[in-house]
């Protein structure tokens, strides 16, 4: 049976560490029940929490156990729509979803090295956009949108942006895209090719981590030569995460 949820700590032991969890019970802290474009539920199979959902202006997260009845929960984001799905890659084919991109799920296991740059917390977020955009990136939502959730979520404490100026603009930046209790998820590492070489992603990143008290981390990454980076840098691949567009199913 799947049901609404209410309160984001009915699932907290499912989502605490897990990749696609963190992102669910962050975003269920920030959000809760007040706006009708951020739904949230849980799955119950003998008295059992195994799986929760997510859905933010369309865009569904899903996290789930082995014990999850998948067939039931296929037949619900048939039901509700989405303009995207994100989760792991079994869970993927579990729910016979043919899914458009993936990516590797790393994981932080290394040691953290502190650095003594200057690191700044705040910025002007268009600016962060642009640098972020600059990259390539092709999934991002279009600027305004993406503006106004960053300050949403950095302001309710889910989210917190670290940058190295050059110039009096940022050269570099990284994002604690959402945290919990017991974890990290991050995110929107960029830096211009005129100051690539560095290391300054490097140092972000770990700046970012020293700041988050031993909690575990992850962040995804494409499937190309860009994880022998994060593998440097002190992470190791776990899985690979998955996204489906919608084929005009969004209700």
């Amino acid at each position: 049976m799947i049901k609404l949820a209410e309160n984001p700590d009915i699932f907290k032991n499912l989502c605490s560490s897990d990749t696609f969890g963190t992102r669910i019970y962050a975003l269920f802290s920030a959000y809760s029940t007040k706006y009708n474009f951020a739904d949230f539920w849980y799955q119950i199979v003998d008295d059992n929490i195994t799986c929760a959902i997510s859905k933010i202006s369309g865009d569904i997260t899903i996290c789930a156990s082995e014990d999850a009845y998948f067939e039931e929960l296929a037949e619900f984001l048939d039901v509700v729509g989405y303009s995207s799905v994100t989760c792991e890659e079994s869970i993927a084919k579990k729910l016979n979803l043919e899914y458009d991109s993936e990516g590797w799920i790393v994981e932080f296991t290394g040691d953290i090295v502190n650095y003594d740059d200057d690191f700044e917390n705040s910025c002007d977020l268009a600016e962060i956009y642009d640098l972020i955009k600059s990259q390539g990136v092709g999934f991002l939502s279009d600027k305004q949108n993406w503006i106004a959730d960053a300050s949403f979520r950095i302001n309710h404490g889910i989210s917190r942006l670290a940058l190295i100026k050059k110039d009096s603009g940022p050269a570099s930046s990284a994002m604690v895209l959402f945290e919990t209790d017991d974890a990290v998820f991050l995110g929107a590492v960029a830096t211009y090719p005129e100051y690539r070489g560095q290391g300054l992603s490097r140092k972000i990143i770990h700046h970012l981590l020293s700041e988050s008290n031993g909690k575990k981390a992850h962040l995804f990454c494409r499937k190309d030569t860009i994880v022998e980076f994060y593998k440097s840098i002190g992470f190791e691949i776990i899985g690979t995460f998955t996204v489906t567009y919608s084929k005009g199913n969004e209700k």
